[in-house]
């Protein structure tokens, strides 16, 4: 068996990359497809938006690689804190994506994508990293184990549902 790689994406990854976020944005709309696009159309201009932001943000994307091919990515930024006074936190770490191919799940790979973000995000001195996951997402228990836990549960309401729970 060989073993994993994780390195800082090339442009040359594009394509591995976009087939990684494909499948990720699918799995997400097929939970919420009034909130998510379609991954048939969103991939590639999603993809544009992710290197525009990374760079704008002194991020970084990683590629874990298993026999030359890439099978999953990261895409960690560093976030500045909100206009509010009532928040202290300077920056911080953002794993804005996290995907690796469904065949390749739970081997490693994205926890070893996890923990090159995380030292990335120390290397820059700084001590928080924060995530989002959508609700029914596998990932949020592969989350949990890697140590990170709830801060806040964001709530939507459908504003044109004829049921109105109480």
């Amino acid at each position: 068996m060989s073993e994993i790689i994780i390195r800082e994406y090339i442009p040359e990854d594009r394509e591995a990359v976009e087939k990684c976020s494909f499948e990720l944005q699918q799995d997400e709309w097929i939970r919420e497809p009034h909130y998510w696009g379609r991954p048939e159309e969103i991939v590639s201009p999603y993809i544009d938006y992710v290197l525009k932001e990374v760079s704008k943000s002194d991020g970084r994307i990683f590629v874990a690689e298993k026999d030359g091919i890439v099978v999953g990515f990261i895409v960690t930024m560093i976030s500045q804190k909100e206009d509010s006074p009532a928040i202290s936190l300077e920056k911080f770490g953002y794993v804005m994506d996290l995907a690796v191919l469904r065949e390749y799940q739970g081997k490693g790979f994205g926890k070893a994508l996890m923990l090159k973000a995380e030292d990335y995000v120390r290397e820059k001195g700084l001590e928080w990293m924060h995530l989002d996951v959508t609700k029914g997402n596998p990932a949020h228990d592969f989350y949990l184990k890697s140590g990170y836990r709830g801060k806040s549960i964001r709530l939507e309401k459908n504003l044109f549902s004829h049921s109105q729970e109480h």
